[in-house]
């Protein structure tokens, strides 16, 4: 992008998303290292990424149990002589496994992108700092998912769904707004 070709016009950029109104960088989050690739990936895309993700999880895991054992597929496996726990945990460890590969693909393309498309100095992207970032969206996609999963059973598929749901959305307002709201300190 040609906003982003010189250092200069990287901070005249930068100045212009940092003055918006505090409502929309509340949206955003807060903004660290703008100047360089990875702080705007960061910012710009890393605030908005784990809720998108986070939908997965929450979709997936309150219907693996609750809504396999409404349709009665889950009957023919209960009636082996697995115990239950082993059941569920089989199928969690499934959906962990699931999302610890989409993390490293997303890790390796973090890494791939900040490689290939850095400019300037301090443009590339370390392994080491993609990995991180993706470790961070794991464990976020993770915790929503398992709110779903633990409450499914008891709450029915539907209202686990959307007890995951509002985990997931306050938890990105709370983040987004915590730099903006003396109240909330980290």
């Amino acid at each position: 992008a040609p906003e982003f070709s010189t250092v200069e016009l990287r901070r005249l950029f930068v100045a212009g998303l940092t003055s918006l109104p505090p409502a929309l960088r509340g949206l955003l989050g807060e903004p660290i290292n703008l100047e360089t690739m990875g702080g705007f990936l960061s910012w710009r895309v890393g605030n908005t990424l784990p809720v998108l993700l986070g939908l997965w999880p929450v979709i997936a895991l309150s219907g693996t149990l609750a809504g396999e054992a409404a349709k009665g597929s889950l009957d023919l496996l209960a009636s082996t002589p697995q115990a239950r726990r082993t059941i569920a945990l089989e199928k969690l460890a499934g959906h962990v496994t699931a999302v610890i590969l989409a993390m490293l693909l997303l890790a390796t393309t973090i890494w791939v992108v900040g490689a290939a498309f850095g400019s300037l100095p301090g443009d590339e992207i370390p392994a080491s700092a993609a990995l991180g970032q993706v470790t961070l969206y794991g464990v976020m996609m993770l915790s929503v998912g398992g709110v779903a999963f633990a409450t499914a059973p008891w709450l029915g598929r539907t209202r686990a769904l959307a007890l995951g749901l509002i985990v997931l959305f306050a938890s990105y307002l709370i983040y987004s707004y915590a730099t903006l709201s003396p109240v909330i300190d980290k």
